[in-house]
């Protein structure tokens, strides 16, 4: 299974029982169609840009990752603005991200999955949610506990 370079990821895709092959985003549709990988970890609405429709036969809507949307800068160029325009880089970086969002948000789920990769080939799967999480409680979370004390509780006590 593709995933980003990240250990983090790679630790999900394993833990959840694939194998995880760290591939940077620009070779996914090469590594797809050479059969290096037979799937892939990836958001709905990258299947459409990236054409991955082209070398794929199913989509599953599995919720094993939550990609956050955020705005970076590098420390010294912040630095060199002024308060003003720090105030409107964040203003506009937050109104970014709730587009961004809102746009991520009305095709990852099952209705808005299938309307967009249905028509292009794919067959479109709804996962036992319950179950990927009952497996990454066990296989997963407990290696990044003594890293993330504080969110530990929340993380298992959630519905």
């Amino acid at each position: 299974m593709r995933v980003q370079p990240s250990k983090i990821y790679a630790d999900t895709i394993n833990g959840l029982g694939g194998v995880a092959v760290p591939i940077p985003g620009a070779e996914i549709y090469t590594a797809s169609q050479q059969g290096v990988v037979d799937g892939g970890d990836l958001p709905v609405a990258n299947m459409v840009p990236l054409k991955l429709f082209e070398v794929s036969k199913y989509f599953s809507l599995t919720y094993h990752n939550y990609g956050a949307t955020l705005l970076a800068i590098n420390l010294a160029v912040w630095k060199s603005m002024t308060s003003d325009e720090q105030k409107l880089l964040i203003s506009v970086g937050k109104e970014a991200q709730a587009r961004h969002r809102q746009g991520m948000e009305r095709v990852d789920n099952l209705a808005g999955a299938k309307n967009l990769l249905e028509p292009r080939g794919l067959a479109v799967n709804a996962a036992n949610i319950g179950a990927f999480k009952e497996v990454a409680k066990d296989k997963i979370w407990p290696q990044y506990q003594p890293q993330y004390q504080e969110i530990w509780q929340k993380l298992t006590s959630s519905g």
